[in-house]
């Protein structure tokens, strides 16, 4: 990965440097809201998805984490200019934002195992529709930021950040889905197993996206 571009006009461009790491940094400061909005969900409502959601936006918190300290770490490096550094760097964190994402996904699964013993019916959700829905409209606006941002700043990391908000925004949807339709199929003796569907789908983004990091941080590491 090499430098970063230093910045550009006043007009439609992408933030400068240090503009680009307090988006970065405000990303992550506002994804600590999500744990708890999650929590609150989950302890109001009965749903498996719920209990994944908030496994998920804890996971992807310190993935934000990470990666705004993998930015800063970088950015005050006096490594900056070479590039193998630079990719090193970031590469190591790619892996720890993987292990990070199996780990979750195997807390999901092993909750799903365990509430297939004894499935209850979705109740409940509206404060989980509303974090869904909210969380959608969130990530959606940091996704068209990262995505102005790369358009300048090519380099694999910008477009990763993209890329992690869209994933993000399909996912909230998807939980929005698996709610509501849990929700409108109440007092089916298989509901129930579709608020378990919605979480096998919360663990396997989780798995998939682990796999893109590790993929991505081994080929810049090369």
């Amino acid at each position: 990965m090499g430098r970063p571009a230093e910045g550009l006009g006043k007009r439609g461009g992408a933030p400068k440097i240090g503009s680009r790491e307090r988006v970065l940094r405000a990303a992550w400061v506002l994804s600590l809201g999500s744990p708890l909005t999650a929590a609150y969900a989950a302890y109001v409502g009965t749903s498996e998805v719920l209990v994944a959601d908030l496994v998920r936006s804890i996971s992807e918190s310190i993935a934000l984490l990470l990666s705004w300290l993998a930015y800063r770490m970088v950015q005050r490096s006096p490594d900056r200019n070479d590039g193998a550094s630079v990719r090193s760097t970031y590469g190591r964190v790619g892996v720890l934002i993987a292990l990070v994402m199996w780990i979750s996904a195997l807390l999901i699964i092993v909750g799903v195992i365990a509430g297939l013993r004894n499935p209850q019916a979705v109740a409940n959700v509206w404060a989980g529709m509303i974090v869904a829905a909210g969380g959608a409209a969130h990530n959606i606006w940091f996704w068209r930021r990262y995505v102005l941002i790369s358009r300048q700043d090519t380099t694999a990391f910008f477009g990763s950040q993209w890329r992690f908000y869209r994933a993000k925004t399909v996912v909230n949807l998807s939980v929005l889905v698996s709610l509501t339709a849990s929700t409108l199929l109440a007092g089916r003796g298989w509901s129930p197993y579709v608020d378990t569907a919605g979480s096998i789908a919360v663990a396997l983004f989780m798995v998939v996206f682990g796999f893109g990091s590790l993929r991505q941080a081994l080929a810049g590491m090369r």
